[in-house]
């Protein structure tokens, strides 16, 4: 996803997901079609992902959930459940 002319990535560790799931009321991995999210939701996920990555990357990320929001795009929200979901059948592979 690129926000002002930086490019960022996402990460879904499982402490991202957690929150995710409190705040949106809802089973991550009983989620495999992005028509079942809100519009507050998609978001949500979307801005959890992008912050864990710019996290674990040591980049700043200030933009407040509300400021993000106005940065993401639908194809940002489909970007990152692919990403999400790709990453879930990865590690079933290694299994």
């Amino acid at each position: 996803m690129i926000i002002d002319d930086k490019d960022y990535g996402y990460h879904y560790p499982l402490k991202v997901l957690r929150s995710f799931e409190k705040k949106s009321k809802l089973n991550i991995f009983a989620l495999g079609d992005v028509a079942k999210l809100s519009a507050e939701n998609a978001g949500f996920l979307v801005y959890v992902g992008v912050k864990a990555w710019a996290d674990r990357e040591g980049e700043d990320f200030t933009y407040s959930f509300e400021e993000f929001l106005d940065l993401v795009s639908l194809s940002d929200v489909t970007e990152a459940m692919e990403h999400l979901l790709g990453s879930e059948a990865d590690e079933q592979k290694k299994r």
